[in-house]
This record gives structure tokens, sequence and C-alpha cells, in this order.
């Protein structure tokens, strides 16, 4: 994404933040990109209701997919049933998909490719919180 649009789109959310007491909050940016024609976030939705409430069920489909679990015989924590990798994402070009979790653990290059997306997504996750001094002895 070129630089000015990026800054332009920065600009606009923290104006839609400082007008609203300080919280961005995703309705807020929604109307705002409605109202404002010209808008640099406008593009970044999908106008067309009918091709936006099919996404919208699409999403609503990947958090169902990502929020189901079930308790094995031979743990009492609930695991996570299916998981995305990002090979199926990437590489294969059809848009992804979730595979059942005990195929991936069962699978050695499926199961290293996870690890590696785990460690990929903690390191993420670690330079997020990096500033908070409570989370310290974690990292």
């Amino acid at each position: 994404m070129p630089s000015k649009l990026r800054e332009a789109r920065q600009a606009e959310l923290e104006a839609i933040r400082l007008d609203n007491d300080g919280i961005l909050r995703a309705r807020d940016v929604v109307d705002y990109a409605q109202e404002h024609k010209d808008s640099a976030i406008r593009e970044w939705f999908d106008w067309d209701d009918d091709s936006a409430a099919y996404h919208h069920r699409l999403n609503q489909a990947r958090q169902l997919i990502q929020v189901y679990v079930r308790v094995e015989h031979v743990s009492l924590a609930p695991t996570r049933t299916y998981v995305s990798l990002e090979s199926d994402r990437y590489e294969r070009g059809t848009g992804g998909g979730y595979r059942e979790i005990r195929d991936v653990l069962t699978d050695p290059v499926k199961r290293r490719e996870l690890v590696a997306q785990a460690l990929k997504e903690a390191g993420i996750w670690r330079s997020k919180y990096q500033n908070l001094d409570e989370l310290a002895r974690i990292f």
C-alpha cells in the first residue's frame, strides 16, 4: 500500500478516535466511511450489500470453526478441533480452509508447520505486548 494512502488512513482513524472520546470503535469507522465518500478508508469496505452479507457469513463460519472445541478422552483440556495452516491459505490459492487437528498432529510435515506457525504467532503476540512489565516473566 502506498505510504500516502497508509498515512491518510491512519490520520482518518486517529481523527475518528479523537472524535469519540479517545476510543476507536469499528462502528464509528464504518459510519465515517459511509458518510465521507472521498475518505481514504472508504475503499476498504464492501458497500455492495449482497456481497458484504456473503463475506460476513464467511467470517461467521470462520469464527464458528475456530471456536469449535472438543474434550478428548485422553485429556480433560478442551482442544481446538480444526486448525488453519498457512500453506493452505497461501500456497494452494483456494482461500484456505481448516484441517482436523488430529490429522495435523499425526503428520510430521504438517505438525512442523503448525509448530513454526505457533512460534511465529507467539513472536507477534510478544511484539504486541512487549511494553507490559507484567508480562516480562513470560517473555
